[in-house]
């Protein structure tokens, strides 16, 4: 099969030579003929709109996880700060902690 496929490919490149005639070839600039195409401004105008509304959408999603963040930081210091925390505190303190990781990082995701 690659054999054939070789050949024929072959065949059309050296048929110009075989009948007298001299090879043309051609190039196109992609980037000018897509520039160029009609439809090409409608289609990146709806592209960036997509692109903020995702980026907005980051954004907020990044505002979330940070004030998660400072409420991990707040409890992570009333744990350091306070030297007599009851266990039972402490206890509610650090599974506050491990939920604000988890919703975090599931956010994150």
């Amino acid at each position: 099969m690659k054999t054939y496929c070789l050949l024929l490919l072959a065949s059309f490149l050296f048929a110009p030579v075989v009948y007298g005639q001299k090879l043309k070839i051609g190039t196109v600039r992609m980037d000018r003929l897509f520039d160029e195409y009609f439809e090409t401004a409608n289609v990146q105008s709806e592209i960036n709109i997509e692109r903020a509304r995702i980026q907005k959408e980051n954004n907020k999603k990044l505002r979330v996880i940070r004030e998660l963040d400072d409420k991990i930081q707040r409890l992570r210091e009333q744990l350091d700060g306070e030297t007599e925390v009851s266990e039972q505190k402490r206890e509610g303190l650090t599974k506050e902690m491990t939920r604000l990781r988890q919703d975090g990082k599931a956010k994150e995701r």
